[in-house]
């Protein structure tokens, strides 16, 4: 049988696996487990606060639509182009760092990935980031 699922279908099962995603990494990293049913109920108020949001400020964004089309471009020939990352943690004493260094065709000429120690702020991690790739 092939069920054929409606746009608003299709966005709450993406919602909602993303919450199941999500209270799975809790349960096995800090041994929280979350009620299936908190977990549906919680995926469909996220969904519906997510759309009101989107209409008060004038904007209708679903599947398939796009906020913005910010793409990644490529540095001139012989120059080197670095992304970085930073992620804190609320309940790790540290955070995650990682950068990706890429030339002129896109090729990646460098890559990092590490942790940090200790309860740092979002901007920290960044820039943390940042000097590391440096």
């Amino acid at each position: 049988m092939v069920l054929i699922l409606g746009r608003e279908q299709l966005e709450l099962l993406c919602v909602l696996c993303w919450k199941i995603w999500g209270c799975r990494n809790e349960a096995v990293w800090h041994g929280k487990h979350t009620n299936p049913q908190f977990i549906i109920e919680h995926g469909v108020g996220y969904l519906r606060e997510y759309k009101q949001a989107m209409i008060s400020k004038g904007r209708q964004v679903g599947l398939g639509q796009r906020l913005s089309e910010t793409r990644w471009r490529p540095p001139d020939e012989n120059h080197v182009k670095i992304n970085t990352d930073g992620a804190t943690s609320g309940q790790q004493q540290n955070f995650g760092m990682g950068a990706v260094a890429r030339d002129h065709a896109g090729n990646v000429v460098a890559a990092m990935a590490c942790k940090g120690q200790g309860a740092v702020a979002a901007e920290i991690a960044e820039a943390c980031s940042l000097r590391k790739a440096l």
